[in-house]
């Protein structure tokens, strides 16, 4: 599963992204721990966070 949002998205606001992460997270029953992380992808400035069984989350730096 993967989850994009901008840092622009008016809908959805960045600081709660961390619960929505946790909240996908439980519900396909995956651990929290990060296993990996890629940066600059999927473009500069991103950081992909890969979960157990390949949940990934990309956010951008602050």
């Amino acid at each position: 599963m993967q989850i994009w949002h901008g840092s622009t998205d008016s809908t959805f606001v960045l600081r709660n992204y961390q619960g929505e992460i946790k909240q996908w997270i439980a519900v396909f029953h995956l651990i929290q721990t990060v296993i990996s992380t890629v940066q600059n992808f999927p473009k500069q400035g991103y950081t992909t966070s890969n979960h157990g069984f390949g949940c990934k989350e990309s956010t951008p730096k602050a």
